[in-house]
């Protein structure tokens, strides 16, 4: 499997796209959201294959001194990032209520929440260290004046931001769309970051319900308002499980801003060490 440059960035661009869609469960709905995470796997797996040889080379001569320090932060981050994917994605088959429908909540729920917010965190890292690369990749392979393809991507930028501020200011005014979970309409990383850290306490309200066999549809059924309704004999309640483009766009602007703008401020601290850096190897 052969890439150049430009075709791996193009290619980790669209696994970035549907990454941000697969952190949005609420605008996706379930099945919808189970789908995209397989094919962000299969994103995944092909972004392993056509890295191997860096993977291997510098896992091979990780405790060499040969390797400078910023590489071995490069490799480690990736290591974590790769954890971090393995216990969402495996923690994603055990709570899955449609594509294999183990639908184990209790342990599993909180792990696939917590992971995610911290994958986040390391992916926004990752991609402000290869932030060099890219820019010099962009330069070199895309047949515009560079000046013309920063103001497209300052562009872009401003329009993700101002989706993900209105994302993040609407889910705090309008009430919850799911009357079970207390989800917000709108996805936003905020969102996953409190809902996180209220997980670590342990199980939240619904799944302990379910977990104890009050959660049917009876006892529903008491706490539920007009438009709402049960599927599956009670294993999935709220309001209907109904795509939303436009409430997903919003979501998925949000993450990807925030990613964006997190791998920006990585990108600036990184192009400054390195500067720093180089006076003292020429001096050596």
């Amino acid at each position: 499997m052969k890439f150049n440059y430009l075709s791996k960035i193009l290619f980790d661009l669209i696994m970035l796209v549907l990454l941000a869609a697969v952190y949005c469960a609420q605008p996706t709905t379930i099945p919808v959201h189970e789908y995209i995470g397989l094919a962000v796997y299969i994103f995944f797996i092909i972004h392993l294959i056509y890295n191997y040889k860096w993977i291997i080379n510098v896992g091979k001569k990780f405790f060499d001194k040969t390797v400078g320090k910023r590489i071995k932060v490069m490799y480690s981050i990736d290591l974590l990032l790769v954890v971090a994917f393995i216990l969402i994605g495996f923690s994603g088959v055990m709570i899955s209520h449609v594509i294999f429908k183990f639908n184990r909540m209790s342990v599993w729920r909180p792990l696939h929440s917590i992971a995610s917010a911290i994958s986040i965190i390391l992916l926004a890292i990752h991609i402000g260290l290869h932030g060099k690369m890219i820019i010099n990749t962009v330069k070199t392979k895309v047949k515009l004046p560079f000046i013309a393809t920063k103001i497209i991507a300052l562009v872009v930028f401003i329009i993700m931001l101002s989706c993900g501020i209105y994302g993040d200011i609407i889910s705090k005014i309008q009430p919850s769309q799911n009357q079970v979970t207390g989800r917000p309409r709108y996805e936003t990383v905020l969102a996953l970051f409190q809902r996180s850290i209220n997980l670590l306490s342990g199980p939240p309200e619904y799944v302990r319900n379910r977990m104890a066999g009050s959660d049917t549809p009876e006892y529903v059924r008491g706490r539920m308002t007009e438009g709402d309704s049960v599927i599956n004999g009670g294993e999935r309640q709220g309001p209907p499980n109904v795509f939303s483009v436009n409430t997903l766009l919003i979501s998925v602007s949000n993450y990807m801003a925030v990613i964006l703008l997190c791998s920006i401020i990585v990108f600036i601290i990184d192009s400054r060490i390195r500067k720093k850096a180089r006076p003292l190897s020429v001096a050596e």
